[in-house]
């Protein structure tokens, strides 16, 4: 079996992504492959930030930092 050279963990800030999320990191380490983490906008909450003045991108960037750092794995 030819391991993988890149991983994409899709994440929507619950537990049960913290846990495909940190099984993803243990895969991407033990293969010495590339790990890529990505969440989806939910494009009506985007529009209506957009509205209001906020940026939602960018909060949902930093959010997607922290939870990656807190499950990554040791």
């Amino acid at each position: 079996m030819i391991p993988p050279a890149r991983i994409l963990a899709a994440v929507d800030f619950s537990e049960p992504s913290r846990t495909a999320l940190a099984f993803a990191a243990r895969l991407a380490r033990m293969a010495g492959a590339q790990l890529h983490v990505v969440h989806a906008e939910e494009p009506l909450l985007a529009a209506a930030a957009h509205t209001r003045g906020l940026e939602l991108s960018a909060e949902l960037r930093k959010e997607l930092r922290a939870f990656t750092d807190a499950t990554w794995p040791a």
